[in-house]
């Protein structure tokens, strides 16, 4: 799980993740629009801004940008709401196409999921219940997206484990929490759950990167550890 308050790039981080794995990923992208995830996509591989690979699309040199575009690994299902039935359908038209299947599956996010339940927890729950399930039956990595409870933290600091909206923590085996700081491109990312290893369930020892929203990218170059205002 991937979670943090709203436009903390939850989504951004997750496609520059993947796309840097570039593995075969079958991306449910419930949360952004058609436009945002493929132009996004297009910057992060051609290296240009998301504006100038906006506009290329609509010009004389669209050719090159989807060609660039059909040498990623990653394909989109943009439902607004799928189900776990639609999960299943896309999954079983991968392997009518490919034979195998995906070795990652995102989900962005959980609540855009439509779970038969009158109750927003127990649909939070279920889903979370039926993701587990996806990852030992396909043995892919699953990634799902979801949100901090507005105002139980500090917008700028990666959120406590406690703080994940309907405290729906005990399924993933990891949950990191992101939130962009105060400094201009500072992106946080705290590993606040992990069964086979350290965690910090607070938030209060994380890495920082760079984050370039014109770009969609994440610069690793400049990664430091914090812990309690101390740095290494």
């Amino acid at each position: 799980m991937i979670f943090g308050q709203p436009a903390s790039q939850k989504s951004g981080f997750a496609l520059w993740w993947t796309s840097q794995m570039n593995l075969p990923t079958l991306y449910f992208s419930a949360d952004m629009a058609q436009h945002t995830a493929i132009t996004r996509l297009g910057a992060i591989i051609t290296g240009e801004t998301v504006e100038q690979v906006s506009t290329g699309l609509e010009s004389a040199e669209a050719p090159r940008y989807i060609e660039a575009l059909a040498a990623s690994h990653l394909r989109f299902c943009f439902d607004p709401d799928p189900t776990p039935g639609t999960i299943s359908e896309e999954l079983e038209a991968w392997v009518e196409m490919w034979d195998t299947f995906p070795e990652v599956i995102v989900i962005d996010n959980l609540m855009d999921m439509n779970v038969d339940s009158d109750n927003e927890l127990m649909a939070n729950k279920q889903m979370l219940l039926y993701a587990k399930s996806l990852a030992r039956d396909t043995g892919a990595a699953v990634f799902i997206l979801h949100h901090a409870s507005e105002g139980s933290s500090d917008p700028t600091e990666p959120a406590p484990r406690k703080s994940v909206m309907n405290k729906v923590s005990q399924s993933p085996e990891i949950i990191l929490s992101v939130a962009l700081g105060y400094q201009p491109g500072e992106f946080k990312i705290g590993v606040v759950k992990y069964r086979s290893g350290k965690c910090d369930p607070t938030g209060r020892t994380y890495v920082t990167l760079r984050c370039e929203p014109e770009y969609a990218r994440f610069c690793p170059s400049r990664v430091y550890h914090q812990q309690e205002g101390s740095q290494e």
